[in-house]
């Protein structure tokens, strides 16, 4: 607000306190003036003009009926002249007929306590020195379209009986409707205010349209009362809007309504503590609400069509500008944590205001944009934490599970994260399962293969000789001798041998030799084909009993090959796998693996439901 209209605006309350506090006329003097006070208490001193009216006897300018249109406005006239750019002091004058359209007020006009009884017609009148208006009364009507206004408007406690127009006026400097009571239709369309206005606690019985109206500064609705329609279509309120405490109770409407946007951390529209009693008759259309505060009020029905919301920097979701405003900020009072609350500030009350939201866009069925105000939610609950040590508090916030929750699936609002950590848990286990060991099944690898090789090269290819069958390691030796007698095929002398490796089950051993029987029985000792066909793989020992002379890299890449899809198969619940982790390690990697996908599976369900369903 200018330094000018704020000394007129004082001045003008001034006036008014000290007016308020003599009474309006004084029993007739022996002078026989008129006693009625005027700018700063002292009595009007005009002489007196008609009858007396309840013992008091009044000037032309102020006796409430019977007076001469004529006689009065020639007084007027005299009293602008004398004035020149001074003050002209109109208090508690009473008008028969107000029609000054296209006038110039080079003074300081003061209508304190005026009456207008007829209807008044300030038409693109221009007020160079200021109007004062407060407490005065517009019985039949006021307009003032296309006024200018230049040094300050103050329309404290004036009341309006019929319909008003400030259409296209202009007010240059701070206006104050402060209590101002509009008993009929307020049109405002297309005003402009320049500076500062307040409509403190002003009432609107009826309309109240504030169409195209343009406000510069910062602009107070605090405790207005719309008791019928408020429409603020097309208008531009550059700044703060302050809504606080209003109350609508009948049709509101913000339709391509420009709000404050410039990004920074200061409020435009303030909607806090608003109450809306018809919320289905309340909507905002094309307007941007980056910067609107709503805590404290019900917004769970309100209608908010094709609006813009603050996005996140990071993940472009959309929030509310309860999360990011100045503290600092007068209309962020409620915000700020109490005495001994730790939080940076009151998160669960902004959590109060994402839930509204989410049910007001579920409800709509805009699913996606519910989603948002969802992740606005839980990061409420996430960062709400009551821990006052700085260390437990961050602990608190980023370890809970609601963070754990958020790190998956951005609270099930993302189906690509838990499918981005579903491959990346696969890959992670089936890395891991060569470390515990895998215990590879031949006969079943060879099931599953087109092409099923020999057991010649595999097993030994001699019966042992009979003083040999009672030797529990016959086999073993059978082995040795088999790679002994085949030095080119086992080049890598520093390897444990492969019976190490083999875990010996009890069985039948088949074997086959020209010009032999085709089976010879071994009564409990082990079977050589199960023996060769149960091998633990590790990335130190990689190979099967016949792929020795094979590369080492070569047999690791297959053995991660492999263990990728015994991964593949534990997450898909498979229970005949042809690579068994081996116990104890391998069987809680896959307890751990099969927990794991599972609940990331089921978040990528929930996601996908979530921004897909009907």
């Amino acid at each position: 607000m200018s330094r000018q209209a704020l000394v007129f605006l004082v001045k003008s309350s001034s006036i008014m306190a000290e007016t308020e506090q003599v009474p309006l006329a004084s029993p007739v003097q022996e002078d026989d003036v008129c006693s009625v006070p005027m700018r700063g208490g002292r009595p009007c001193g005009r002489p007196t003009w008609g009858p007396m009216i309840d013992g008091v006897r009044f000037c032309l300018m102020h006796i409430p009926t019977g007076k001469g249109d004529r006689a009065f406005q020639q007084e007027i006239e005299r009293i602008l002249c004398a004035a020149g750019h001074g003050l002209a002091d109109f208090t508690r004058f009473v008008f028969p007929s107000a029609n000054y359209k296209h006038k110039l007020f080079d003074a300081e006009c003061v209508f304190v306590g005026a009456k207008f009884h007829n209807r008044t017609e300030f038409i693109q009148a221009t007020f160079a020195g200021g109007a004062d208006f407060q407490g005065a009364s517009f019985t039949q009507g006021a307009d003032f379209a296309g006024a200018i206004l230049s040094r300050g408007a103050n329309f404290i406690s004036a009341r309006f009986h019929r319909v008003t127009s400030f259409s296209g006026a202009t007010f240059a400097a701070a206006a104050d409707f402060t209590w101002a009571k509009f008993l009929e239709t307020a049109l405002f369309h297309k005003s402009k205010f320049n500076d500062q206005i307040s409509f403190h606690e002003a009432g609107f019985t009826k309309t109240a349209d504030f169409s195209e109206a343009i406000f510069d500064r910062d602009t107070s609705f605090y405790g207005a009362i719309f008791e019928q329609d408020a429409k603020f279509n097309l208008a531009r309120l550059a700044d703060q809007a302050d809504f606080t405490r209003a109350k609508f109770l009948g049709v509101a409407e913000f339709l391509e309504t420009s709000f404050r946007r410039d990004d920074g951390r200061s409020p435009g529209p303030v909607f806090s503590l608003a109450d809306f009693s018809r919320p289905e008759a309340v909507i905002f259309y094309k307007t941007y609400l980056g910067q609107a505060l709503f805590h404290n009020c019900n917004v769970s029905n309100l209608s908010f069509i094709s609006v813009e919301w603050r996005r996140r920097k990071r993940s472009r979701k959309r929030m509310v500008f309860e999360e990011e405003i100045d503290l600092g900020e007068v209309a962020a009072s409620a915000l700020r944590p109490n005495v001994g609350n730790p939080n940076k500030r009151d998160y669960e009350l902004i959590d109060g205001l994402y839930q509204q939201l989410k049910k007001n866009y579920d409800e709509a069925k805009d699913y996606w944009t519910a989603g948002d105000f969802h992740f606005g939610e839980m990061e409420m609950k996430r960062l709400s934490s009551s821990r006052k040590s700085l260390v437990a508090r961050y602990l608190h916030q980023h370890l809970r599970l609601a963070a754990w929750y958020k790190y998956a699936s951005n609270y099930g609002e993302s189906f690509g994260w838990p499918a981005m950590w579903l491959f990346v848990i696969l890959l992670v286990f089936g890395a891991s399962f060569p470390f515990a060991g895998l215990r590879s099944d031949v006969r079943k690898q060879l099931a599953t293969t087109a092409v099923r090789p020999s057991f010649d090269s595999v097993l030994p290819t001699e019966v042992p000789d009979s003083a040999d069958l009672d030797n529990p390691y016959a086999g073993e030796r059978s082995t040795e001798k088999t790679a002994s007698a085949h030095p080119a095929q086992n080049p890598r002398r520093g390897t444990k041998p492969l019976s190490n490796r083999i875990i010996p089950p009890a069985g039948r051993l088949p074997t086959q030799r020209a010009g032999t029987r085709a089976t010879t029985t071994l009564p409990s000792q082990p079977d050589a084909q199960e023996q060769s066909s149960n091998v633990i793989l590790t990335y130190a020992e990689p190979f099967l009993p016949d792929e020795e002379h094979k590369n080492p890299w070569t047999a690791r890449r297959r053995l991660f090959e492999n263990s990728l899809i015994t991964a593949l198969d534990v997450a898909a619940f498979q229970k005949d796998l042809v690579y068994l982790p081996v116990y104890p390690w391998g069987r809680l990697l896959v307890l751990a693996e099969m927990l794991l996908t599972s609940s990331l599976f089921a978040l990528f369900l929930l996601a996908v439901r979530r921004q897909f369903r009907r």
